[in-house]
């Protein structure tokens, strides 16, 4: 439930206002909202003797939460074990109760309810977009463009006007103010290295790199961009492969596909280049 303004007028159930989300999750599911009477918490005392168990026994001590899903999976392993005790009042395992019960549930959807809200927003100059006042990179192609958000509880997906993905980020609760996925960046990077300097990605690497970024003359940062060799065959004459490993299976990702690292050496600037 939710306090609406006097403008919005959503159905009223007893005298509550259901937010849209919500009857839409009873809709989907097939179950009908009971509500009990405004200040008349003895309606529901039950309910809230077990929401006082689960914060005694499961969220004590305080917990440090910086996954929901992990949490969630920790939590469901918790409520598993603690069926093997004995009902208060009918003196049997709870976990029997619950088969028994199991016996009158209704067929659920084979697809979950997908629990999302959609937003459109305006990228800047940058690219970046705000959500829930958190800031939120799309891709730089998509500066100063609106973009549609789709969120929910644990993500905030960023797409197109015609629903394509653009990329997908975990949403951002707390102290957290920034998610930046850097792929779609990458490209540009590689094209353009004298820039890398100037984006807040830089400040991301390793000291080591920076320093060697720092150290490179103008020249030896040209070089770095990836050459223009749009349909002229790969010249192997220089590469030498490594006992058990032919051509096809770097050319076809076997080493992807098997999980492996496929680590290139040679001179200075050998490996680096090819």
């Amino acid at each position: 439930m939710e306090d609406f303004s006097p403008e919005t007028k959503p159905p009223r159930v007893r005298g509550a206002r259901v937010m849209e989300a919500f009857q839409n999750l009873a809709l989907y599911y097939g179950f009908t909202p009971e509500f009990c009477n405004p200040r008349s918490g003895n309606e529901k005392g039950y309910v809230e003797s077990m929401v006082k168990y689960i914060h005694n026994n499961f969220l004590r001590p305080e917990l440090t939460l910086l996954n929901l899903e992990n949490l969630n999976q920790t939590l469901w392993k918790k409520a598993e074990k603690d069926q093997n005790r004995k009902h208060y009042q009918k003196e049997k395992l709870i976990a029997k109760l619950y088969m028994a019960d199991q016996e009158q549930f209704l067929q659920l959807s084979a697809k979950e309810f997908d629990c999302v809200r959609y937003e459109e927003v305006k990228a800047d100059k940058y690219g970046y977009i705000q959500i829930d006042n958190k800031t939120y990179l799309p891709s730089p192609r998509f500066a100063k463009q609106k973009v549609l958000a789709k969120i929910s509880y644990n993500q905030v997906e960023l797409l197109t006007e015609k629903y394509d993905l653009i990329v997908s980020h975990e949403r951002l609760y707390g102290e957290q103010k920034q998610s930046v996925k850097w792929q779609p960046y990458l490209s540009l990077m590689a094209k353009r290295p004298m820039v890398i300097k100037y984006i807040s990605f830089y400040e991301q690497l390793p000291k080591e790199r920076q320093t060697y970024l720092e150290q490179c003359i103008v020249h030896e940062k040209q070089q770095a961009t990836l050459p223009k060799v749009a349909g002229t065959p790969f010249d192997w004459k220089d590469i030498k492969l490594g006992q058990g490993l032919t051509r096809e299976y770097v050319l076809h990702g076997g080493f992807i596909k098997n999980q492996e690292n496929l680590i290139f050496y040679g001179g200075s600037e050998q490996a680096r280049r090819f």
